[in-house]
């Protein structure tokens, strides 16, 4: 990156006060803020994500593992967090339906009843994924994975004086062994599946949310929501396709021959 931005975008401020939110029902109040942080952290990880797939390996074998290191992990990340945003829906069930669902675009209803059929049924991947790979190194995980490999499995780790630049893949290996087990499909597959259902349940969250905050908005934050065409910015942004994430990069205060 030089340092400039490749375009703007149009960000419009919803300005409003505690006072404001106090007003409104405690738990669509409680439901308002917590599914905010479920809609930045998803947005933050699905751009990650992207970023990172998109990686330039350089026709180098190990960068390229490494660049698929970084994207498994966020996608492992994100897949917790909307199995996280699933249960909290799951616990708001009866809120949403009873006070919200009617008054929802058709958009935001079927982004609502996705997420409830998707995450109640047991084949839910990212359920299995969050469950056993996204946070809990569990013994009961890592030694079927470890003895399903072939004795001949070339296996390795890439050592430098960095810990940064360091990359333990044998233990990535073992994840995905773990996924094929879970999902019961071959390798490529397996992660192309884990990936259209983490992106289409993030865009059935991204719908809900945001059909949710619009009726909450319009319910209880009316004054705020009237001057929100007047409460606007242009933001300087960057190309997406023009970031990298990649595993391996220049350590900090070294040469670049090192």
């Amino acid at each position: 990156m030089d340092g400039k931005p490749d375009g703007e975008i149009t960000v419009h401020t919803l300005a409003y006060s505690k006072a404001d939110l106090d007003a409104a029902p405690a738990d669509e109040r409680l439901f308002y803020l917590m599914a905010g942080s479920i809609a930045n952290d998803t947005a933050i990880l699905n751009k990650a994500m992207l970023v990172s797939l998109e990686n330039e390996d350089f026709g180098s074998k190990i960068s390229g593992q490494g660049n698929s290191t970084s994207a498994l992990f966020i996608l492992r990340m994100l897949s917790g967090r909307l199995a996280e945003a699933a249960k909290l829906t799951g616990q708001k069930n009866k809120m949403i339906k009873e006070k919200y669902e009617d008054d929802l675009s058709e958009e935001a209803k079927a982004g609502f009843r996705g997420i409830l059929k998707y995450f109640s049924g047991k084949s839910s991947l990212l359920l299995k994924v969050r469950d056993q790979m996204a946070f809990h190194h569990l013994s009961d995980f890592v030694e079927p994975a470890y003895a399903s490999l072939d004795d001949a499995h070339e296996l390795g780790d890439y050592m430098h004086v960095t810990s940064g630049n360091t990359l333990y893949y044998t233990a990535e290996m073992l994840h995905y062994e773990a996924l094929k087990k879970l999902s019961g499909l071959s390798h490529e597959d397996a992660i192309s599946r884990w990936v259209d259902d983490a992106l289409e349940q993030s865009k059935n969250f991204g719908d809900f949310l945001g059909g949710f905050a619009l009726v909450f908005a319009q319910r209880h934050l009316q004054q705020s929501l009237e001057k929100l065409e007047r409460e606007s910015e242009r933001v300087p942004v960057v190309d997406l396709h023009k970031l990298a994430l990649p595993y391996f990069t220049l350590p900090p205060d070294l040469p670049d021959n090192s």
